[in-house]
């Protein structure tokens, strides 16, 4: 977990990848999947553990211990991904 407190309106977040196998055919895309790791009052309806779709140069990118993670506003979440039925 990033040990941070975030403004409101802003969410963190890692990881990268589809759950549902998702993705751009152009291959110089910036838009990026990855997991709400921490979120501050939602007013979007997202929550810790969701999957988003975003574009990274939206994001503020950060790196603690040795993993990545990007500080987004929430208004810049272009989707929630569904989680795939099993």
């Amino acid at each position: 977990m990033l040990p941070v407190y975030l403004n409101p309106g802003y969410v963190s977040i890692y990881g990268s990848g589809s759950l549902n196998s998702i993705f751009s055919p152009n291959k110089n895309t910036e838009i990026f999947f990855g997991i709400i790791e921490q979120t501050s009052n939602s007013p979007l309806g997202v929550n810790t553990g969701d999957s988003v779709m975003y574009n990274v140069n939206d994001a503020i990118e950060l790196i603690y211990g040795d993993n990545i993670f990007y500080i987004l506003p929430q208004t810049k979440i272009l989707l929630i991904e569904i989680p795939p039925v099993s």
